[in-house]
């Protein structure tokens, strides 16, 4: 595209956006101190003392101011800050790889949200939703850093956000040094002169122009093209959470628009109580006229005010001191009425503004149900808060590019492009940061019962204390169960059966056994890693039977051989009967037997037949 058209649309979208320069400029000075200060949202140099302190006409000291707005911001910011939401990568069962790239993100996730403080960044952006409208973090897909934008660094094109359709975004940067971009300056543009004469000079304007359509990026100095950048995403790279969304288009009302019709009448009140007293003198003096006392012996000074007055006829007084009401009761009601009014209003509590119990409020029970109420008035913000916590991280995931995390031996390498390549088959849930307190004595109580209940088992109990002072324990004691998981990826995608014999066989065991069955269990393509991790499964059974071999007691010696058994039919014993002998038996010429009498009658034919 035409460079002069891209300056020119970067310019449209800078005049658009430059009518809510006044609302900030109004709330900024609002949250900020009393109103009156002017400051410029956009110098980075003004006067911390330059206050313009409202003061009433003929009254030198200006009255003072109760900025209930900060007040109500600042407890709404302490009660989100307790907020921690943890981006959770769920394969829901998937692929091996898909898997992998699951635990390799969440490394990278919990490691990155800590590391970039973007729960203290979120807090920023949240205090700027109350104050102006909208907060936004930007993540920078060249240095892979989040940064916290302010709401007046951001445009885009109100139409295409009111139909969800963005086709192009800017950040603009003000008073921005040139030395952070001294990379990326072209040695025959203005800005390049000026960083060689004054290295520490400032860029008037350094717009970073995202044209999502095309998919390009535009780093703009000054009025001059500097770099050209190739993208690959689609999606503006800023997160966004509001104070109240947008009925339409893309202005949107903030806590400090609720509230600053009900601050100025309170500081007119304030105005009016500070008159009273600064005029009302301490003490009035009254003395009669034919007292005895002139008025003018009389120098009450600071401390009171003399008058004379005619006494009744024919009476006598003394001199009187006075001491008048300084405030009206109505006045001061007036008062206390408009700063409830506003903490109403907000949603917030006197218990929690003000750290003290409200009045009436006498028992825990009744406590309690306050808090739950203001909970529950909280709810659509938190929803919005943990949205946004999660969008940072999904921005994150299809912006960056390179290595999820630092190459070094014996760590998985799983790039950006792995992560987005399985994108569609897993989901970016969010979880609290931990479920388990951060009270030791409690924490213990909780996993030893998660223990006993079976959920969790004795090697991860360790991993899940993880208290500071015993880490170096902790990490001995998990050291068994980060080694199973390597193993195990190794078998799986290289088929590298090789390991220590320091490993726990049985955990080892245990472990291959579950990735077996979460594989199976999914219809992906898993053929490859279901049978390595089966033949590595093979391979642990063998070692596990021959430690088995080795540990059994071997067999007892065979006995000396003893004398001779005598078998049982040739001991000594009672002399059986011989058998009764046999009859004579005849034989015929031919030497054949002859048959008996009782012989031939036993073959003797029937009755009947012939003899």
């Amino acid at each position: 595209m035409d460079i002069q058209k891209i300056l020119t649309d970067a310019q449209q979208l800078s005049t658009w956006l430059s009518k809510r320069e006044m609302k900030y400029l109004r709330n900024l000075n609002r949250y900020n101190n009393n109103g009156q200060r002017r400051e410029d949202i956009w110098n980075l140099y003004n006067d911390p003392v330059s206050y313009n302190f409202g003061a009433s006409e003929g009254n030198a000291l200006p009255w003072p101011i109760e900025n209930v707005i900060k007040s109500c911001i600042d407890t709404k910011l302490s009660k989100m800050s307790q907020v921690k939401v943890r981006p959770f990568f769920n394969p829901v069962n998937g692929k091996w790889q898909t898997r992998k790239v699951c635990r390799i993100g969440q490394q990278w996730s919990d490691q990155w949200y800590q590391r970039e403080s973007i729960y203290q960044l979120a807090n920023l952006c949240y205090r700027d939703a109350q104050i102006f409208e909208a907060g936004y973090i930007w993540i920078d897909e060249q240095t892979g850093k989040p940064r916290r934008l302010r709401p007046w660094e951001y445009f885009y094109d109100p139409a295409e956000l009111n139909f969800g359709y963005t086709s192009r975004v800017m950040i603009e940067l003000r008073q921005y040094p040139l030395v952070a971009l001294k990379d990326i300056l072209k040695k025959d543009t203005a800005p390049w002169s000026s960083y060689q004469n004054n290295p520490f000079y400032r860029a008037e304007k350094y717009r970073i122009y995202y044209l999502l359509e095309e998919g390009i990026r535009y780093d703009i100095v000054d009025g001059h093209l500097m770099r050209e950048t190739a993208i690959k995403f689609k999606r503006p790279p800023v997160a966004s959470i509001y104070y109240c969304p947008p009925v339409k288009g893309m202005w949107s009302p903030s806590l400090v628009d609720d509230l600053i019709t009900l601050q100025r009448e309170l500081d007119l009140v304030n105005e009016k109580i500070h008159d009273a007293e600064e005029n009302t003198p301490a003490n009035l003096i009254l003395t009669p006229t034919i007292g005895g006392i002139k008025a003018s012996t009389l120098d009450a000074g600071k401390a009171g005010l003399v008058y004379e007055y005619e006494p009744a006829p024919g009476a006598t007084a003394p001199a009187t001191v006075v001491t008048p009401a300084a405030v009206s009761p109505q006045l001061l009601q007036r008062r206390k009425d408009i700063i409830e009014a506003m903490y109403n209003i907000s949603g917030v509590s006197m218990l929690s503004a003000q750290s003290k119990k409200p009045s009436g409020i006498n028992s825990g029970v009744m406590l309690d149900t306050l808090e739950d109420v203001e909970s529950e008035r909280f709810n659509r913000e938190l929803q919005d808060f943990e949205k946004f916590l999660m969008q940072i991280c999904e921005i994150a995931v299809d912006v960056l590019e390179g290595s999820l995390l630092p190459k070094r031996p014996g760590r998985s390498t799983v790039s950006w492009k792995d992560l987005q390549r399985e994108r569609e088959f897993f989901s970016i849930q969010f979880s609290p940061a931990s479920a388990l307190s951060n009270t030791p004595k409690v924490k213990m109580e909780q996993v030893e019962k998660l223990q006993k209940m079976g959920i969790v088992g004795p090697e991860w109990v360790a991993s899940m204390l993880q208290f500071p002072d015993l880490e170096k324990v902790y990490g001995i004691a998990t050291a068994n169960r980060d080694d199973i998981e390597m193993i195990t990826e190794r078998a799986a995608e290289e088929g590298d059966f090789e390991f220590y014999e320091v490993v726990s066989l049985p955990d080892l065991y245990k472990n291959v056994m579950n990735e077996i069955m979460r594989l199976d269990a999914d219809e992906g393509d898993n053929e490859k890693i279901l049978r390595n991790l089966v033949e590595f499964l093979g391979v642990i059974k063998g070692k596990m039977d021959e430690l088995a071999a080795a540990a059994q007691p071997p067999a007892p010696p065979a006995a000396p051989p003893g004398p001779p058994q005598v078998p049982q039919q040739m001991q000594p014993g009672p002399v059986p009967a011989p058998p009764p002998a046999a009859a004579p038996v005849a034989l015929g010429q031919g030497g054949e037997p002859v048959p008996q009498a009782s012989n031939v009658l036993a073959s003797a034919p029937t009755a009947g037949g012939p003899i």
